[in-house]
């Protein structure tokens, strides 16, 4: 590290910033350095948020186009990392603004192509569910209908069954399991 004075980067060593400043003059190569030593952190913030890699590698790729683009906008006197880090915070927000406007499209189309299902099929579905329910213990059907049908959430089930958060959501998976593997011992898919 090298001292601080006047004029320095305070979070940054000399390197960074003589590649930042040769970046803003248009040097590619200054610039695919900054991008080494940045990237796994931007990776990491954007990972840590996602579960699709490959989203992950979009948004992180734009997020060095964008400040690139936007590099005098960059005060020398702020971490470039934090900066970098707010660019890919707001591309996650877009993102995710985005996935929410599609959810929704998503939605109405399964509305429409719900009038088109088989009434007796789905009616036998739902007798087969309720079959495999009536199959559960008591304790574990009380659970069903109040996490489904009351729309408890885990935390007032916890609360009411003085239970863990990760033992209430484990025994849910499991119930759930155990309705699956009935619905399938059916001939049916779950």
């Amino acid at each position: 590290m090298s001292a601080q004075g006047p004029g320095t980067f305070p979070y940054m060593n000399d390197t960074f910033v003589d590649d930042i400043k040769a970046a803003r003059r248009g040097d590619l190569d200054a610039f695919g350095r900054l991008i080494l030593a940045h990237q796994d952190r931007v990776r990491a913030f954007l990972g840590a948020r996602l579960r699709d890699h490959h989203q992950v590698d979009d948004l992180s790729q734009e997020c060095f186009i964008i400040a690139f683009n936007k590099l005098e906008q960059y005060r020398d006197d702020a971490s470039f990392s934090a900066w970098l880090r707010s660019i890919a915070h707001n591309l996650l927000r877009n993102y995710w603004r985005q996935r929410k406007e599609q959810y929704v499209d998503i939605r109405d189309e399964i509305l429409e192509d719900v009038q088109d299902v088989d009434t007796d099929f789905l009616q036998d579905h739902i007798q087969h569910l309720r079959d495999c329910m009536q199959q559960l213990p008591k304790r574990s059907q009380q659970l069903l209908h109040a996490r489904y049908a009351d729309e408890k959430s885990i935390a007032d089930l916890c609360k009411h069954y003085e239970t863990k958060h990760s033992a209430m959501t484990m025994n849910l998976h499991r119930i759930r399991h155990q309705i699956k593997k009935c619905i399938e011992s059916k001939g049916l898919e779950a």
